[in-house]
């Protein structure tokens, strides 16, 4: 079980409108995933488990409670980024030098067409979904297996029929760009 806490708002002092809607729209954004429950029953995909909010914090070991506090509990990926094996040298940390070979590489972008098509083309009478920001460091490795984090700009697809119409409300893109724009 991995956790990320957040301060309670109370904490955060005057001047601190933006980091406490930042938190308030990481915390909704995990709820909301949370209740899709295709996309968390999905291997490729980390279970967001529980969104605590306002809970209190107990110290087993002395029985005290502390402060109140805000949370995205999620399952633990024990291998970190998939942007660690590709990019960080391993003198500074990172896992470059444990190149993936072919045979590798394919085994794992295998993992992501999955993961693309259980989000794209989903089962009938459900939605699609479009995450927006797929990118290495947006891949957690757990074992062998890739999983997809971050959904902060995952959103349904407005349209299944025909080019993609919908845009995030981040990115204010349409879905893909023309070949002259890469």
């Amino acid at each position: 079980v991995f956790v990320k806490t957040f301060k309670s708002q109370e904490e955060f002092g005057q001047g601190a409108d933006t980091v406490v809607a930042k938190m308030v729209e990481e915390l909704e954004t995990a709820e909301r995933i949370m209740k899709v429950q295709r996309l968390m029953k999905h291997r490729n995909v980390v279970s967001v488990l529980k969104v605590p909010r306002n809970a209190m914090i107990k110290v087993p070991s002395t029985g005290q409670q502390g402060a109140c506090f805000h949370g995205i509990i999620t399952e633990y990926c024990d291998g970190g980024e998939l942007f660690n094996y590709i990019v960080i040298p391993k003198e500074s940390g990172g896992l470059q030098g444990c190149a993936f070979n072919e045979k590798q590489a394919r085994f794992l972008f295998r993992q992501i067409i999955d993961l693309l098509l259980a989000l794209h083309y989903p089962p009938e009478g459900e939605p699609a979904y479009y995450h927006g920001d797929i990118k290495d460091q947006n891949f957690v490795v757990s074992g062998s297996t890739l999983k997809l984090i971050d959904y902060g700009t995952l959103s349904k697809v407005q349209d299944n029929v025909g080019p993609a119409k919908h845009m995030t409300r981040s990115h204010q893109q349409p879905f893909h760009n023309n070949c002259e724009s890469v």
